[in-house]
């Protein structure tokens, strides 16, 4: 029986990935996606603001991207989100109210964001 040969496949656009040590497209992007997020964590989230939601989700997407529950939240991830500093001020304010995160200030700096994940379930 003859090997069938897939014609839709082009090989000229793969190359060696050192990094995980594969073939991969050279067109392909990286997905962005969101990490799995904890429902406890999530509902009282969902309990904000809009953009207190969106800072939320924000705040989840960066520690997942450098996988550390402690992130610098810079304004380069803040406008990807459609929000402004001030409303990353506001809705950190928000989000530390209801014991989600706790934030540290500095004058002239981004401030630094640490998620918390031991939430008690309400019960």
């Amino acid at each position: 029986m003859a090997d069938v040969v897939d014609a839709d496949i082009k090989t000229e656009h793969l190359f060696w990935d050192r990094e995980h040590r594969a073939y991969t497209n050279k067109y392909s992007r990286k997905s962005r996606y969101i990490q799995t997020i904890p429902l406890v964590w999530l509902s009282v989230a969902l309990t904000g603001s809009q953009n207190c939601i969106r800072c939320a989700l924000l705040v989840q997407y960066v520690t997942g991207l450098q996988r550390t529950n402690t992130v610098v939240l810079s304004n380069k991830y803040v406008k990807e989100f459609g929000l402004n500093r001030w409303t990353k001020i506001h809705a950190l304010k928000a989000l530390e109210a209801k014991g989600l995160v706790t934030v540290k200030r500095y004058p002239g700096r981004s401030p630094t964001v640490t998620v918390l994940t031991d939430l008690a379930d309400g019960d």
